[in-house]
């Protein structure tokens, strides 16, 4: 069985994945839907707020607006337009790959943990994927 992984995503930093995961799987947020986080109830995020606040906690000079826009200042990883600023978003690409002649797509994280995948589960596809 060959498989081959279309990466189409920005690859995160290992450092950055790897406390990434660590927060999705410790139950150290509440995990919350539609949008990167909530001022009503504390320490509630979506995965990519979570991410967001990963990068907030591993790169000291790195900013991320998790209420309006979710623009990534100081990002430990560029975008390749010029002129474009870094955005949670921006991590948040399909995920395709041909296994046996096959081709396969996966949503994005964010429609992921809208339809309801837990932290766990979105950090097996981020492990896995990223």
């Amino acid at each position: 069985m060959s498989s081959h992984i279309k990466d189409e995503r920005l690859k995160l930093p290992k450092y950055v994945k790897e406390a990434l995961i660590r927060n999705l799987r410790n139950n150290k947020f509440t995990q919350y839907k539609g949008w990167f986080s909530t001022k009503t109830q504390p320490n509630c995020y979506c995965v990519l707020g979570v991410l967001g606040k990963t990068l907030e906690e591993t790169v000291s000079f790195c900013e991320v607006d998790l209420v309006t826009s979710g623009r990534i200042d100081n990002s430990p990883v560029e975008v390749n337009i010029p002129g474009c600023g870094t955005y949670l978003t921006d991590f948040d690409g399909y995920i395709t790959w041909e296994e046996d002649g096959v081709s396969y797509q996966i949503p994005t994280l964010s429609v992921l943990n809208d339809d309801g995948l837990t932290f766990s589960q979105l950090a097996d596809i981020i492990e896995y994927f990223y």
